[in-house]
């Protein structure tokens, strides 16, 4: 199966564009060193890019030196270690994230935002406030960033709110199929 299929259920880059953004890969020697340097200079970009074209930016995280772990990434102790070391780090991280990446962040994140049942599949945990909260903390931090770009507020609030929408739609599916890349 290619990286793109893994990542975003489809072959081709044609298929993906819909998903402006970036793909950043972290690797190995970051991830066990717990090196989340990379992610302020994308950011800072994605922000940059949002602002000066008034469309969304995303990011979509992969991670290098572990295509030979069969496991699933929320099942790898060092890739959790990071992605909690991230959050701390970079407050505003879900806001930016794809909707697959989002889901593998929340699962590495912890059993109290979701978790991957024995068939593979994820469902998320019925009390969504946890989610909502941190979705909503995420957008504040990227309003400011997204400000600090040059983004006018009328511009930011529209960004926001499709943000706002989109956690509200992944959190109305409560069973996730695997195959989207979680």
């Amino acid at each position: 199966m290619g990286i793109l299929q893994r990542l975003f259920g489809r072959e081709s880059a044609v298929e993906v564009e819909m998903w402006k953004g970036i793909v950043l890969e972290i690797s190995r020697a970051q991830v066990t060193g717990r090196d989340t340097a990379p992610l302020e200079s994308v950011v800072d970009l994605l922000a940059r890019s949002t602002a000066s074209q008034r469309q969304r930016f995303y990011l979509e995280l992969t991670f290098g030196g572990f295509d030979q772990d069969p496991r699933p990434i929320d099942h790898i102790e060092q890739i959790v270690d990071w992605a909690k070391v991230a959050e701390e780090r970079h407050p505003d991280l879900v806001f930016w994230l794809t909707p697959g990446a989002l889901l593998r962040h929340w699962l590495c994140l912890g059993k109290e935002y979701a978790v991957r049942t024995p068939d593979g599949a994820v469902v998320l945990v019925t009390a969504t406030r946890p989610l909502l909260g941190q979705a909503a903390a995420s957008a504040m931090r990227a309003y400011s960033r997204l400000e600090s770009a040059g983004m006018l507020p009328d511009g930011i609030l529209g960004v926001v709110a499709a943000e706002r929408h989109r956690a509200l739609v992944l959190l109305g599916h409560l069973r996730l199929d695997s195959a989207i890349g979680a």
